[in-house]
């Protein structure tokens, strides 16, 4: 049978109840969505890696060696089995015009295969010499264009491009991308330059002029079918790495030998030829030497004449000088005591400057003190005046206050008065309201008395006479007498058939009418009663109004009363006062005119000295100009002495002039010959020194060769490629927690959705039943519902889930990568499990419910569940609290504790969403805060400088120097960095920097140590070691116990832990030197050098640029960058954060509209009677929704205390062994998450406010029995 009317029944409520469909789909595909999308992020992510690294083929190891490579190098790598080999070239260098420090690599011509295949994005690969493709990232697209020129340089001096290319000057024809640098800006670090890689260029093999090799790249055939970062890849890499390692054991020492033999014989050669030609020098210099010998005897007898006109000369002039000095002491004297009389004069001159001002400030003075005494006069007279008026007005208050006191006492003995009448007149009411009450209550009897004889004859009546007993005649005649005198009569002649029965029912109608005249009566006494007590209400109110009017005039009486009581005093007061202020007045005026007597005679007596002074000065000048007369004459004989002296020593010059003129002659061809054998003397010093210079370097260098070391790299030291790695992996690790949790809310809503859905069809349940279907056909409408919502739900929420979360996320790492679009994948293990999820939480809850239903028999299910028994809830116990709740409040509160699994559900349901939402917040402020904290509170120094190990004692002291002449350099501090390593059975080995300051005390400016919860600081001591949180944490150690590092060479060092301290990346062990070295029996060799200083990013570059020359210096790692490329990492998660935040706000709405539809729908039926008793629209809803706001509240605490349990799971869960995310939720985001769930449920509130309003009421009010 195909049972139509069933199948219509079912699809036809599923348009009936299409919210609740609705809501249910939309909870399914929310949570499938998220699920799979998030599970499916991570792996989508190393997919869409691997297949680039595969196209591209990436390689697998890279070997470098410090010598370079050489072809018997690359053989050998060939001998490897599945191994391919590509030797290249690369160089640092600058671009000219821009100083983008950028690597130049090598590529041949014809690729084919070869590994680290470019992508193109714009032009293409070089063809010819001279063509050159460089980084597609931004800061070479922004500064090059295709066809542009560029030329190569480098800051080295010692190493010119020259030695390593043959074209310095290229042509751009391209901008590529590297699988090496998948990072779009990071590219390594550099030798040239600031330190640091801006990008890198391409150029054919060709260009280079090289001997050797820079690298050599490696790929493995079985590591071709294996994807990147899996565990299989890496240990086959691993095994490769450990294979390639051995293979090149034995080559460093073989190419050691061979440097050295060819450089020793070129050193032989060199020292041959400097040699020679020291000896044909010394020759020269030999005839030289005899030439000037005879010269220098002549140029003797010259300096013997020369030095005896010098003698006489000198004393001829020596007496003169004696003459001209007297003169210039004679004109000093004078000028000092001329400079002595003008000072004096400038002086007198100030002084008559200064009297006369002190003149005019002293008239002014005079002046001003009148003008006060005069102001002061007129303010005391003006207080006198005031204070009279104020007497005056204090009379007028005393009287006014003694009239309204004698009024309000009049007032109040008439108060008086009426509330004696007025109590009497209450007293008449009270007993006349006694009398009616007890009127009333006979007249009740009466009534009921009448009421029931009166039905009881009128059945009688109706029923014929022989058959009434006459035991019921004979009570019903006794009875008559108490209804009425003449019932009785009436009735004996009914019963004995004398009268008829439409005179009984006339006597009754009477007797009726009787006693609704007198209820009238006593109605109307009722009323007059009342009217009477309105009255004396009336009456009562007016008399309290009048005595409160009394009393606050009584007061106000009182109060000015006393104001004036007070304010007398303070008038005498104030009249006192002007008096003392008169007569301090009269004595100021007596001592003004003493002082201005007394200013008047001082005046007089300066102007008497001023004058004596002027005349001695004037005297002073006329003996100077005397003096001045006699000096001009001595000056005159002076004058004549100097000339005879100049003519005598002309005579013996030109004497001397003749001698010299011949020693000059022979000088002047001695210094033709010096001049051209030291010209030719000092090319062939430089020769030979910059010979023997080239000799000794090539000694040292040969000297200081060591054995070249052979390094191999895997993909790992590839900008970027670990990290992505790392980001896939948070993304998963999130993926582990977030979603389940995010799911298991929408499960617990589907649930309660279904639950309620199977009760609320409970009476057609019971139809159905009594129509005898089967319980598998009842079952089956809300199986099919249930069905239909889940899988339609999970496959839209499938196709959204993967085609968008994994897109959305790989986009917000589109910043920081250069890879291809995300590869989609439809995992089918991760459908499977959202098929289950879905399936379980809503055909099996519908399945259970329907089962429980079925169980009662067909009678039962069609009537409606009785309703629970109330009880008094807790707050009625409390009379303090439950008597002062308003109406409102107290069915609220009821209503809350009655229906307690549905207040448990919303609580669950909100707090869930807001947890979820708070945990997105809190993964975003602990993600944000990551960069500032690590390297900005905990690593505190701007540059990390690592030491060339392989340096002289001069290179040394060059560094040194070059550091202490930078001034802005604040501060520097040498410190031991060395990896070791810790491992424990079941926890990852972990690799640890051990941290050894040079000076303990100065750490603190590098280097914060304190504990992250106490903000405790803490120091190093010599008794233990210092380390960081997170590997605390990994191995469970506490303060005071050991922890075991193991070096390079398997030696392993027992640390005791004295402290335990922040830090967010890395693992650090902090030790003292005296420590260390009492640990590894060494002292530490300082191997890197922090520095502090405060300078912008172009001033930093240009220090990296000069360290970098520093042969000291190995590498530079500037804070700025790695905290910038760390904090851009960091963003890009935090927009992971975003998603989490987004899908859980859109959550929470969903549940929210689903928790409050079934709220109302099963109150539709009390919803509508209190819209019939009179509730407006508004207080229906807010009926609803008080219960909501207090269940949100309430699961917004509950969410906040959840999301913290949540944030620091996911956290724990999320972190990476070497990583530490900050676990403190900021305040704002606890306020964000509780507003956000806020605003949704107000949304909601709109939403179902709409729905309100259009409640059938009649619909909702038939009876269901």
């Amino acid at each position: 049978m195909k049972k139509k009317a069933l199948w219509k029944d079912i699809f036809k409520e599923m348009w009936k109840s299409k919210a609740r469909f609705l809501s249910i789909f939309a909870i399914i595909t929310l949570g499938v969505a998220f699920f799979a999308g998030i599970k499916a992020t991570g792996p989508d992510m190393i997919d869409t890696a691997d297949h680039y690294y595969q196209d591209k083929n990436l390689m697998d190891l890279k070997v470098v060696s410090t010598y370079g490579l050489e072809q018997e190098d690359l053989e050998l790598l060939e001998t490897v089995k599945g191994a391919t080999v590509r030797g290249t070239y690369s160089q640092d260098v600058i671009l000219q015009d821009s100083r983008l420090v950028t690597k130049i690599m090598g590529y041949p011509k014809d690729a084919g295969q070869a590994s680290n295949q470019y992508a193109v994005e714009s032009g293409r690969m070089p063809e010819k010499s001279g063509e050159i493709a460089l980084d597609a990232n931004l800061t070479y697209t922004d500064e090059y264009q295709l066809g542009d020129t560029v030329t190569l340089t480098t800051d080295d001096q010692e190493t010119p491009l020259s030695d390593t290319l043959a074209v310095e000057t290229y042509q751009v024809v391209g901008f590529v991308h590297n699988p090496q640098y998948i990072e779009n800006y990071a590219r390594g670090s550099s030798t040239v330059g600031k330190g640091t890689l801006d990008g890198f260029a391409v150029v054919l093999d060709t260009d280079f002029d090289s001997d050797y090799f820079t690298e050599a790249y490696l790929t493995f055939s079985d590591t071709a079918s294996l994807e990147a970062y899996s565990k299989e890849y890496e240990d086959k890499v691993e095994v490769h790495t450990k294979e390639i390692e051995e293979l090149v054991k034995e080559q460093p020492q073989e190419r050691l030998d061979t440097i050295q033999s060819e450089a020793q014989k070129e050193i032989d050669e060199g020292q041959a030829e400097i040699d020679e030609a020291k000896e044909k020098l010394a020759d020269g210099q030999k005839q030289l030497d005899d030439a000037k010998q005879t010269i220098a005897a002549g140029w003797e007898d010259y300096q013997a004449g020369q030095e005896k006109l010098t003698t006489e000369t000198t004393k001829a002039q020596a007496e003169i000088d004696a003459n001209i000095q007297k003169l210039a002491d004679g004109k000093a004297e004078l000028a000092t005591k001329r400079a002595e009389l003008e000072a004096g004069q400038t002086e007198l001159n100030q002084a008559k400057e200064t009297f006369e001002n002190k003149k005019a400030a002293a008239q002014a003075q005079l002046s001003a003190g009148a003008n006060e005494l005069d102001a002061n006069q007129q303010k005391i007279d003006e207080g006198l005046q005031a204070i009279q008026a104020a007497e005056a007005e204090l009379e007028d208050g005393k009287a006014a206050i003694a009239s309204g006191l004698a009024e309000l006492d009049t007032k109040a003995q008439e108060i008086q008065t009426g509330e004696a009448a007025l109590a009497n007149q209450k007293a008449e009411l009270q007993a006349g309201q006694k009398e009616l009450d007890a009127a009333k209550r006979t007249f009740e009897t009466q009534k009921n008395q009448v009421q029931d004889f009166s039905a009881t004859v009128r059945q009688l009546i109706n029923t014929p006479i022989a058959s009434v007993p006459a035991e019921t005649q004979a009570t019903l005649i006794a009875a008559a007498g108490d209804v009425d005198s003449s019932m009785g009569e009436l009735l004996r002649g009914y019963f004995s058939g004398q009268l008829p029965a439409s005179d009984v029912t006339a006597a009754l109608d009477s007797v009726q009418n009787s006693l609704t005249a007198g209820e009238a009566e006593l109605v109307a006494k009722q009323q007059e009663i009342d009217q009477g007590q309105q009255a004396i209400q009336a009456a009562e109110t007016e008399l309290a109004e009048g005595k409160a009017a009394v009393k606050a005039g009584q007061a106000e009486l009182t109060t000015n009363q006393q104001k004036i009581q007070s304010g007398e005093p303070e008038l005498a007061a104030k009249r006192a006062e002007l008096e003392a202020a008169q007569t301090q007045l009269n004595e100021a005026k007596e001592t003004f005119e003493a002082q201005k007597a007394d200013g008047k005679a001082q005046l007089a007596a300066g102007e008497a000295e001023i004058a004596a002074n002027q005349q001695q000065i004037d005297a002073g000048f006329q003996a100077i100009q005397a003096a001045e007369t006699e000096l001009a004459d001595g000056e005159a004989q002076l004058t004549e002495g100097q000339a005879k002296l100049a003519q005598e020593k002309a005579n013996g010059e030109a004497e001397l002039a003749a001698a010299k003129q011949q020693l000059e002659a022979g000088q002047a061809d001695y210094d033709t010959a010096l001049a051209e054998f030291e010209t030719k003397k000092k090319e062939a010093d430089k020769e030979i020194s910059e010979g023997e210079a080239e000799l000794a370097d090539a000694k040292k260098e040969l000297a200081a060769l060591t054995v070249p070391e052979y390094f191999v790299f895997d993909r790992s030291v590839n900008p970027g490629y670990a990290e992505f790695s790392d980001n896939a992996e948070r993304i998963s690790a999130i993926a582990q927690v977030f979603p389940v949790f995010f799911f298991l809310i929408a499960a617990l809503v589907c649930l309660t959705t279904m639950t309620r859905m199977v009760d609320e069809q409970r009476l057609q349940i019971g139809t159905l039943k009594a129509l005898g279907y089967s319980n598998w056909d009842i079952s089956k409408k809300f199986l099919v519902y249930a069905s239909l919502a889940s899988i339609v739900g999970t496959v839209i929420g499938l196709v959204i889930g993967y085609e968008v979360f994994p897109a959305v996320i790989f986009n917000a790492y589109g910043s920081l990568y250069n890879l291809p679009s995300v590869r989609i994948t439809y995992y089918l293990s991760y459908a499977l499990i959202s098929f289950a999820i879905a399936i379980l939480c809503t055909v099996a809850s519908a399945y259970v419910a329907t089962r429980v239903e079925l169980n009662s028999n067909a009678a039962e299910l069609m009537r409606p569940k009785a309703p629970k028994i109330g009880k008094r809830i807790m707050l009625e116990r409390i009379p303090f609290i439950w008597n002062r709740m308003g109406f409102i409040q107290k069915v609220t509160a009821r209503n809350l504790f009655r229906y307690k699994q549905r207040m448990l559900m919303t609580v669950l349901g909100v707090a869930g969403c807001t947890a979820l939402i708070l945990t997105g917040f809190g993964l975003s402020d602990s993600i944000a805060d990551m960069a500032d904290l690590q390297y900005g509170k905990v690593m505190k120094y701007d540059a990390l400088v690592a030491y060339n190990t392989d340096t002289t004692e001069e290179e040394d002291k060059e560094y040194q120097d070059f550091i202490g002449s930078q001034t802005d350099i604040t501060g520097r501090l040498d410190v031991l960095q060395e990896t070791y390593s810790v491992s424990e059975k079941g926890v990852n080995t972990q690799d640890v920097t051990i941290f050894v300051p040079e000076e303990t005390t100065q750490l603190a400016d590098y280097v914060l140590l304190n504990d992250r919860s106490s903000g405790e600081n803490y120091s190093l001591s010599d008794d233990g070691a210092i380390i960081t949180e997170k590997l605390a944490k990994l191995f469970d150690v506490k303060i005071g116990d050991s922890l075991t590092l193991t070096d390079t060479d398997n030696d392993q060092v027992n640390v005791t832990v004295n402290q335990i301290v922040e830090n967010y990346t890395g693992h650090y062990v902090f030790v003292t030197k005296d420590y260390y070295e009492a640990a590894v029996d060494q002292q530490p060799d300082y191997n890197t050098q922090l520095l502090n200083y405060d300078k912008t990013k172009s001033w930093e570059d240009k220090l990296g640029s000069e360290l970098t020359n520093q042969p000291k210096v190995a590498a530079v790692n500037f804070v700025r960058q790695i905290s910038g490329a760390f904090g851009d990492t960091m963003a890009s998660l935090a927009i992971v954060t975003l998603v989490l935040i987004v899908s859980a706000g859109l959550l929470a709405f969903v549940v929210l509209y689903n928790l409050t539809n079934i709220n109302v729908s099963e109150r539709i039926r009390e919803l509508s009677t209190i819209k019939v008793l009179g509730f407006y629209d508004k207080e229906v809803t807010m009926y609803i929704y008080r219960e909501n706001i207090i269940l949100t509240l309430m699961g917004v605490v509950a969410g906040s205390f959840l999301g913290m349990l949540l944030h620091r799971f996911v956290l724990s869960t999320a972190e990476v062994d070497m990583m530490m995310f900050s676990p403190d939720i900021q305040p704002l985001s606890f306020l964000y998450s509780g507003l956000l769930t806020i605003l949704f449920s107000g949304i909601v509130m709109i939403a179902m406010h709409i729905k309100l309003k259009d409640i059938d009421m009649i619909e909702a009010l038939k009876s269901v029995d």
